[in-house]
C-alpha cells in the first residue's frame, strides 16, 4: 500500500473514532449518538438492528441488506460498515496499515483538496473502476444517488468474499491488524468507552470472551499507527470470487447478535460462585452458594431479588428442588448457603447432573435469570470442588426413560443384638419421593412388617410428617427375635402418603431377608455379621412391590 492509501483509510477510521466520541447518549433511555432522552415528553426510542441500542429518528439510517430485507441502523453501525467495506478490511480480516492523516481543518474534517488528490492518486494506481461516493453520517434509502465526500475506486466496492462467516482467527504477528470483532457494537457506549472484543476472538468457534477496557475499534499499538502492517493483497492465496460483501457482514453481524442475546450471552446474565462436595461416607452431596457477581437486573428499579434453585437431572421435580434464602435488590448478592441431598450414591454420581438456576423473585412469580449444569461425575469422593462460572440461558429438560418410575429412597438401619435377643430397626430419613397429591407433594409415613406373622402383632409405622417429599423420622423399631429365626424371617418396608376420606396412596416399598437380592441382601448379611453394630444403607423404593 503506498502512504495515499495509508491516509485515506487512516481518514475513515479517524472519523469514525470522532463520531464514537461525540456520541453522548447511553443508548437505553437516550439517544445513543445526540443524547435526546426518551419518554413521554420526549421522541420515541427505535432500536438498531446491529447493536440493539437506542436511537432517535434523526441519528437512525433506514437501508437494506444484501438480501433487500430493511435494515434499521443508528449511525454508528452504519459507518462502521462503510469502514469495513471501503478499507477492505472485509478481505483482509482486520483493518489494513494505516497512518493518521496530518492535515486538518480546524473543524477536524480534512479539505476538499485533500480529497480531491487522494481519489486522484488511488485512480492513477491503476484500480480500475468507476468511483463510488457515500454519505457516512446520514444514509438513505439506497436511491441510486448518494452524496457525500470522496468516493474511491473499487474493485474491492463492487466484490467480495464468497465465504460463509467471516474469521479473525488467522493473524500472523499479534499486532498485525485488528480482530473484526473490534469493530462491532458489543461495547457500551459511555462516551465512547466500554467493553471491547477481544482481538484473538474467533467467530467459528461460537464463544466469545469480553475484557474491560477503553480501546476503540481501531484502537491498535502506536506501531500500528505509524506504519505497522497487515496482510497485503500479495501475501493472501488464491483468489476470492466475486459476491456481494454485504452478505459476509451481515452474517458476521448476525453472529455477534446472536451471542450477545442468544445462547452465548453468559456475560450479560452474570457469573455464580459455588463449590460441590461428596460425601460418599453419608451419601450426600453437599452443594454451598456462595455469591453472584454482576447478575441481569430483572426489575424497574435496576435491581433483582435473586435467589438459587437446586434440581437433580435427570427427574427434575419438586422431590430435589432445593433453594436458598432471596436477597433482595442487589446483582452482587452474598448467600453463603450450604444446601444438601441425602441418599446420593455412587451410581448416582456416575449418572445425575445438578443444575443451579438463578431467579428473581417476584410477589407473583419468579424471572428466570441463568442457569449452570454439572455432571455430578467430575466430583471426587470428600473433595470439594469449587466453581466460578458464567450463567447461561435456559436449556429445555430431557425426558429420562425412567423418570416416571423413581419413587424415592429411604435410609434404614439395622441391628442385632444377641445378648437381648432384639433386633432394631431404625427408620432415619426418606429422599425424593414421587409426589402423590394435587399440590405436588405427600404426607409420607413408613410402615414396617416382619413376616410371616400370623397375628400381625408386628406392624408399626412412623409418624406422618406433612407436605414433604423429604421427610426425617429418627425413629426405632424393636423386635424380640431369636438370631437362628432371622433366616426365616421376612422384612417388610412400605412407604405410603397420608390420605384423609379414601385409601392411602402407595408410594413404594422392599423387602429385606435372604431372599433378597443386591444391596438388601448385602444389608441383611452385614447386619447378620456384625452383632451390637448399626448398619445404615439407603435404599431404593421401587413401586412393583406392593403388599
Amino acid at each position: 500500500m503506498d502512504n495515499v492509501e495509508q491516509e485515506r483509510i487512516g481518514r475513515l477510521v479517524e472519523k469514525f473514532d470522532n463520531m464514537k466520541k461525540n456520541a453522548m447518549g447511553n443508548g437505553d433511555n437516550q439517544c445513543i449518538l445526540c443524547g435526546d432522552e426518551f419518554g413521554l415528553l420526549g421522541a420515541s426510542p427505535t432500536y438498531c438492528d446491529d447493536c440493539k441500542k437506542a436511537v432517535c429518528i434523526k441519528c437512525g439510517v433506514d437501508t437494506f441488506n444484501s438480501q433487500k430485507t430493511p435494515l434499521w441502523l443508528c449511525k454508528l453501525c452504519s459507518e462502521s460498515r462503510e469502514v469495513w467495506k471501503r478499507s477492505g478490511a472485509w478481505f483482509f480480516k482486520g483493518i489494513p496499515k494505516y497512518t493518521v492523516p496530518k492535515h486538518h481543518h480546524e473543524g477536524g474534517k480534512f479539505s476538499s483538496n485533500a480529497r480531491n488528490q487522494l481519489e486522484t492518486s488511488a485512480h492513477q494506481k491503476g484500480r480500475s473502476g468507476s468511483f463510488r461516493s457515500y454519505n457516512t453520517w446520514s444514509r438513505g434509502r439506497h436511491n441510486g444517488n448518494k452524496e457525500g465526500f470522496g468516493g474511491e475506486s473499487s474493485g474491492q466496492d463492487a466484490s467480495s468474499s464468497s465465504e460463509d462467516e467471516v474469521s479473525i482467527g488467522k493473524r500472523t504477528k499479534e499486532s498485525d491488524n485488528i480482530s473484526i470483532g473490534s469493530s462491532q457494537s458489543s461495547r457500551d457506549h459511555q462516551g465512547g468507552n466500554g467493553k471491547v472484543i477481544s482481538s484473538n476472538t474467533n467467530v467459528h468457534g461460537g464463544h466469545l470472551k469480553s475484557t474491560d477496557n477503553n480501546q476503540d475499534f481501531h484502537n491498535a499499538s502506536d506501531n500500528e499507527k505509524t506504519g505497522t502492517t497487515g496482510p497485503c493483497p500479495e501475501d493472501r492465496k488464491g483468489s476470492t470470487p466475486e459476491g456481494d460483501i454485504d452478505v459476509a457482514f451481515d452474517r458476521y453481524s448476525q453472529q455477534i447478535t446472536d451471542l450477545e442475546n442468544g445462547n452465548n450471552s453468559c456475560e450479560m446474565l452474570g457469573i455464580l460462585e459455588f463449590s460441590l462436595l461428596y460425601d460418599a461416607d453419608n451419601n450426600a452431596l453437599n452443594c454451598t452458594v456462595v455469591r453472584g457477581k454482576n447478575l441481569k437486573a430483572m426489575d424497574m428499579n435496576g435491581f433483582s431479588d435473586p435467589y438459587v434453585k437446586l434440581h437433580l437431572l435427570p427427574g427434575a421435580s419438586k422431590a430435589n428442588k432445593l433453594r436458598t434464602k432471596t436477597i433482595h435488590k442487589t446483582l452482587n448478592p452474598e448467600w453463603n448457603e450450604t444446601l444438601t441431598y441425602y441418599g446420593i450414591t455412587e451410581e448416582d454420581v456416575a449418572k445425575k447432573a445438578v443444575r443451579l438456576s438463578v431467579l428473581d423473585e417476584d410477589p407473583i412469580g419468579y424471572d428466570f435469570i441463568g442457569e449452570y449444569r454439572i455432571s455430578l461425575s467430575q466430583l471426587k469422593r470428600n473433595q470439594t470442588k469449587r466453581f466460578s462460572v458464567l450463567l447461561e440461558d435456559h436449556q429445555p429438560l430431557e425426558i429420562s426413560d425412567n423418570q416416571s418410575v423413581e419413587r424415592g429412597k429411604i435410609l434404614l438401619s439395622l441391628c442385632y443384638k444377641p445378648s437381648e435377643q432384639l433386633l432394631s430397626i431404625g427408620v432415619v430419613r426418606c429422599a425424593n419421593l414421587a409426589a402423590m397429591d394435587s399440590n405436588g407433594y405427600s404426607d409420607p409415613f413408613v410402615k414396617i412388617y416382619l413376616k410371616p406373622d400370623p397375628g400381625k402383632k408386628s406392624k408399626f409405622k412412623t409418624e406422618t410428617k406433612r407436605k414433604t417429599l423429604n421427610p426425617e423420622y429418627n425413629e426405632i423399631f424393636n423386635y424380640n427375635i431369636r438370631y437362628n429365626e432371622l433366616t426365616h424371617k421376612t422384612l417388610e418396608i412400605t412407604v405410603w402418603d397420608k390420605d384423609i376420606g379414601k385409601p392411602n396412596d402407595f408410594i413404594g416399598g422392599l423387602e429385606f431377608g435372604s431372599q433378597s437380592k443386591g444391596d438388601k441382601l448385602q444389608h441383611w448379611y452385614e447386619m447378620l455379621r456384625n452383632p451390637d453394630q448399626k448398619v445404615e444403607y439407603w435404599h431404593t423404593l421401587t413401586p412393583d412391590f406392593c403388599p
